[in-house]
């Protein structure tokens, strides 16, 4: 990794929820990767991190014990004695949506969880970890969820003229009234990957 800005993801606050979506990142390696970086870089690493959270097994209340757990984490990183390096991790947060063509696109998506207002806001949350060496904090700009039900409702395909009511929703329960929040629920709506292999057959 070279000082500047770099990118990368890690898909999950928590080792298993990590490996649940089938990004197999442990936490030791975390740890290792971080430490092996700071006892080689000169200046300043700024390494922007996506993370989803709302996975189907997940809650305000576990995001929260995982985010402790990573700030424990990262307390584990170490640097060189006077090192010139630094990492600044800025963590990008995505509710998750079950996207078309994944392995979890016929997923529930929580649309009743405001990620921002009901854990983030919170700056003991959003400050991740504070070091001379290692800075990680929680970038403030986290879709709500009328934009997460506007995706799910294009994504399992939702009739156009539905659609542009939605889209003109000004609040969730807005847009909640004009198709029904079913089609958040497992296996609902119409999918690309149906639609695909009906024309294989």
């Amino acid at each position: 990794m070279r000082t500047g800005r770099q990118t990368t993801a890690l898909d999950g606050w928590s080792e298993a929820s990590r490996r649940r979506v089938g990004k197999p990142i442990d936490d030791e390696h975390i740890v290792d990767t971080l430490s092996r970086l700071l006892s080689v870089i000169k200046g300043t690493a700024t390494l922007k991190v996506y993370q989803i959270v709302g996975y189907p097994w997940e809650t305000e209340d576990s995001i929260k014990g995982d985010i402790r757990a990573m700030q424990s984490l990262l307390s584990k990183v170490r640097a060189p004695t006077f090192s010139p390096g630094r990492i600044m991790m800025m963590f990008v947060i995505t509710p998750f949506s079950p996207e078309p063509l994944t392995p979890m696109e016929r997923e529930p998506a929580n649309v009743r969880v405001n990620w921002w207002k009901d854990v983030f806001s919170d700056i003991s949350y959003r400050k991740v970890y504070d070091s001379p060496h290692l800075n990680a904090f929680v970038l403030p700009q986290i879709p709500g969820p009328l934009a997460l039900f506007r995706r799910v409702a294009v994504n399992r395909g939702v009739a156009a003229d539905k659609l542009r009511a939605v889209a003109a929703a000004k609040t969730l329960d807005d847009a909640v009234a004009t198709i029904g929040e079913d089609i958040c629920g497992r296996g609902a709506g119409t999918y690309v990957s149906g639609v695909l292999y009906a024309h294989q057959g």
